[in-house]
């Protein structure tokens, strides 16, 4: 990954797709499995009073309205790349905000 662009979140991702488009499909599809499952474990109330604009409470140092949505589609590029097929992996677990549920539940827990 591309430090040097940040702000550019497709330069910024882009080396990732060569070395994902190398492996087979199935460890591609594993590569987004393990990002969402990553994902979903930080999808709390705990972490979410430190990030972005809609922070409850986000560090000083902390790079306001910053996001990283284009690391959620290299896998899915790569698989094109491969194949030049465009059909989609649904990456399990969900990955979107607020869907782990026992995360906003309570508080949620970090």
């Amino acid at each position: 990954m591309n430090g040097k662009k940040l702000g550019d979140d497709d330069a910024v991702a882009r080396p990732l797709v060569k070395p994902l488009a190398k492996l087979p499909v199935e460890e591609t599809f594993a590569f987004a499995d393990h990002l969402a499952a990553k994902l979903h474990a930080l999808d709390t109330q705990a972490h979410a009073r430190h990030m972005g604009e809609f922070s409850f409470k986000g560090p000083d140092e902390f790079p306001e309205d910053a996001e990283f949505e284009a690391i959620l589609s290299v896998a899915e590029t790569a698989f094109e790349q491969k194949t030049g097929d465009d059909d989609r992996h649904v990456p399990r677990p969900d990955d979107e905000t607020f869907s782990n549920k026992a995360g906003w539940s309570a508080g949620g827990s970090a």
